[in-house]
């Protein structure tokens, strides 16, 4: 009994903590997968990092910036696109119509504000498309 406490009193702190997950192996191996798990995240996320930096994927914050500006220039242009359309069938209409001058005169000048809109805003779609539509 005094030597068995005599070279437990030895065991260096490793040995101990060997004979501590021989006896709980259940436990034992939760931790080693909790372990694992961390270890596999890190890699992935360092890894992830990596591709970021050499510009071989975007940054997912990024990517949806991206897709959403996107979006807002898509809608912009189909509105402004469409309000041009819209008001030089109208005014042709009212034309065909042979409507009053008032008419005629409320209807063109629609039609040129929607000009001056799509006019005002042209360099910026213009570049917009190039950087979204490219192909």
């Amino acid at each position: 009994m005094k030597r068995d406490r005599a070279s437990e009193n030895e065991m260096t702190r490793l040995e101990r903590m060997e004979q501590w997950f021989r006896n709980q192996p259940i436990l034992s191996v939760l931790i080693f997968i909790g372990l694992a798990a961390v270890g596999i995240s890190e890699t992935a996320q360092k890894g992830t990092d990596l591709l970021v930096l050499l510009h071989l994927k975007q940054e997912k914050t990024l990517q949806l910036a991206s897709d959403s500006a996107k979006g807002d220039l898509s809608r912009k242009l189909i509105e402004l696109a469409y309000r041009r359309i819209f008001w030089t069938r109208n005014y042709l209409a009212r034309v065909k119509a042979h409507r009053p001058a008032a008419e005629l005169d409320y209807s063109w000048s629609k039609h040129l504000d929607a000009i001056a809109d799509w006019s005002s805003e042209y360099m910026v779609n213009l570049n917009g498309m190039r950087q979204y539509y490219a192909g």
